[in-house]
């Protein structure tokens, strides 16, 4: 088998040197071998450093050590060994070699980068008297946990508070052809008469808001879009799990309903198990001191589940100031860890 070339990475009176450092340490080892493998590391990297040795050709370098020390020693030299020896000693670089545990241990706690992370890994099997394949079970629970935090933090919801008591005018043929109903829109297939003296001002499309007068509602064209409608108080019925609950509505005019919400782009743990009943919980919590909840509707699902944005603030009783300011319930269950991101 032809040999590694040395010629770009390593001067061969040094590589030569190095070998003797290796076996040395190697030889007077004897059960002591992760304490040989540290010192072995650090060599390499004393080597690598002060020869200036470039990554590709610190490469070529581990494999030619690969080879040599294979030939003489047999297995315990694998190119992956020695990138394993290299990465303990820039692991833990410290005065003097760790030796507690065993060295497939360290091998495995040598990948993990957050140092605080891998101590508190290291202290749990020292403490636990765990093996190797249990350390290979926690880096990996928590390598999902790191990696599920990420996604939680990284994700912030796009969100539109919409504007209370704004409704759309919808115009549509009478029992005449010549003739029109003026209607508004309140949502939720909710259709209401526009007063006859008041349905010539408006017409199919315009945004209106409610005004509530003593004897009854008043109409104001204003500028809103599809994104300001949609917008109600609403007063909880029941949680059924940490994203959906029932709600009693108002949909403005002296109209009520009560409909299945679910919250929109998030989806929480199913019920039966232990982290559904502490999102449910967690969400009972949030909403009980609350006299009302706003939402902001988007349709329904493919369960016929009206999906929207929640809004609550603990003690208010100002509708517009909750529409407003109020906490964001969906975002909130994310940031919590209680739910994950859904499309």
């Amino acid at each position: 088998m032809p040999q590694v070339p040395l010629t770009k990475a390593i001067t061969l009176s040094t590589y030569r040197e190095l070998i003797s450092d290796i076996s040395e340490i190697y030889e007077k080892a004897q059960k002591h071998f992760v304490r040989s493998y540290w010192e072995i590391g650090k060599r390499i990297i004393e080597v690598e450093q002060d020869q200036q040795i470039k990554a590709k050709y610190g490469a070529y370098l581990i494999e030619r050590l690969s080879e040599d020390l294979t030939a003489k020693y047999g297995n315990g030299f694998s190119v992956r060994n020695i990138q394993y020896m290299r990465r303990f000693y820039l692991t833990y670089r410290i005065a003097q070699a760790p030796a507690q545990l065993d060295w497939t241990h360290y091998q495995l706690l040598s990948g993990i980068k957050e140092k605080g992370k891998r101590e508190e890994l290291e202290r749990q099997v020292i403490r636990g008297g765990l093996g190797s394949r249990q350390l290979k079970d926690l880096i990996k629970r928590s390598r999902l946990q790191t990696k599920a935090q990420q996604l939680f933090r990284e994700t912030t919801l796009r969100v539109s508070r919409g504007q209370l008591y704004t409704y759309r005018i919808k115009t549509i043929a009478d029992v005449s052809p010549l003739e029109k109903k003026t209607l508004v829109d309140s949502g939720f297939s909710v259709l209401r008469d526009v007063p006859l003296a008041a349905s010539e001002n408006f017409r199919d499309g315009d945004c209106v808001h409610s005004i509530k007068t003593g004897d009854g509602y008043r109409l104001e064209k204003v500028a809103a879009e599809k994104k300001d409608l949609y917008t109600y108080v609403a007063f909880l019925d029941r949680v059924i799990d940490g994203d959906t609950m029932w709600l009693y509505i108002d949909c403005g005019f002296g109209t009520w309903i009560r409909e299945k919400i679910r919250l929109k782009a998030i989806d929480t743990p199913e019920l039966a198990s232990q982290k559904g009943q502490e999102a449910r919980t967690f969400v009972e919590r949030c909403l009980k001191p609350c006299p009302f909840v706003i939402i902001k509707t988007y349709g329904s699902d493919k369960y016929d589940r009206y999906v929207a944005d929640l809004f609550y603030a603990a003690g208010e009783k100002e509708p517009a100031i909750v529409a407003r300011e109020g906490v964001f319930l969906n975002q909130q269950l994310l940031d919590a860890h209680r739910a994950r991101p859904f499309a």
